[in-house]
């Protein structure tokens, strides 16, 4: 199964939009998004979306605007009433 691949986009207080990352897994996103939240001077708007063009992620003018924080707690239940079977092959690079 093929991993899905994101995209990072990235908008500053003129609203120019900039790319920061095109097709990379998520564990790739973490480090990124941190260091733009952490420039609210200059970061107005972060997003990011999937292959398939659909907003994971929008962080807008210093708040979190989706995932909301209602469907967070859901996703956060669901793993707690399914937890993921353990995958070996989940740790090969």
């Amino acid at each position: 199964m093929e991993a899905e691949l994101f995209n990072l986009f990235w908008w500053d207080a003129q609203g120019k939009r900039h790319q920061e990352l095109q097709f990379v897994t998520a564990e790739k996103l973490e480090a990124p998004i941190t260091r733009l939240i952490a420039h609210t001077a200059i970061v107005k708007k972060i997003l990011i979306t999937d292959m398939m063009d659909c907003t994971n992620f929008l962080w807008e003018n210093g708040k979190l605007v989706y995932p909301t924080k209602r469907e967070l707690e859901e996703f956060a239940q669901e793993e707690d009433d399914h937890p993921k079977s353990f995958d070996p092959s989940s740790n090969i690079s």
